[in-house]
């Protein structure tokens, strides 16, 4: 049974991002267990249901948005952890060895930036020899997109993938499987064609968040990836329309 009206104290939250013991009492993992079979199914229902092309992306962003932000909320009073735990607050905003560990964290976002435009390059459209798509064929993003991909689903991703999932992971099972698993998680729900690259540049957030003890880095990195990524096409777009 689980719930926000549970007051078991073995139940609460103990580890902290980069500080404390790996393990602690053992966790309840329902929650988890509802979490991720819920998002499956209904991103595989959505990827089959009949919703016109225009209409198809904001409708699974806000599906998605609204589950992460429900799971956060349910979360939250399941394990009651303090924001200290994550590292937010005005405190570590006004660290400077966070923001230092940020900058590394964006200089990881930069070079994944760089690869998927390398290897987009590399594959080349279809018609030229390439193992790419038509530039044209592709729906370019709208300002509804920058604004709910770049700035609302970062945090809400990170609060429950390298935040709730990490620390509650860890407690159980200790720092090395919880980091390993959150970023396959984490890689999984994206893309299983980046798969590799975002798995890899997620066990590196999980390890300048701990180095930082706060869960603004991966957060910073995470609004600057998908805003400029985002920029980056819509402007793409632009060119190769005019081309």
């Amino acid at each position: 049974m689980f719930g926000p009206w549970i007051n078991n104290e073995w139940q609460k939250l103990r580890v902290s991002l980069g500080v404390g013991p790996d393990e602690g009492p053992k966790l309840d993992m329902s929650l988890f267990g509802l979490f991720f079979p819920v998002f499956f199914v209904l991103t595989l229902y959505y990827a089959c249901a009949p919703v016109p092309r225009r209409y198809r992306e904001p409708t699974h962003e806000l599906i998605f948005y609204i589950l992460l932000a429900i799971f956060c909320l349910i979360f939250q009073g399941e394990y009651r952890p303090s924001l200290r735990q994550f590292g937010l607050g005005v405190s570590f905003l006004r660290s400077l060895r966070v923001w230092l560990w940020c900058l590394c964290a964006v200089g990881i976002a930069v070079a994944e930036i760089v690869v998927i435009f390398v290897v987009l390059v590399l594959l080349g459209p279809a018609d030229s020899g390439g193992a790419g798509t038509q530039p044209g064929n592709v729906l370019a993003p709208s300002w509804f997109d920058v604004v709910s991909g770049g700035l609302i689903a970062p945090p809400l991703e990170e609060i429950s993938f390298r935040g709730f999932l990490y620390l509650v992971m860890r407690q159980n099972w200790g720092s090395r499987r919880a980091a390993l698993l959150s970023a396959a998680l984490f890689a999984g729900f994206h893309s299983l064609a980046s798969f590799p690259l975002h798995f890899t540049s997620s066990l590196l957030y999980i390890f300048i968040n701990n180095r930082a003890k706060s869960l603004i880095p991966s957060t910073v990195a995470h609004v600057f990836y998908n805003a400029t990524l985002l920029l980056l096409t819509i402007v793409a777009a632009k060119f190769v329309g005019q081309g």
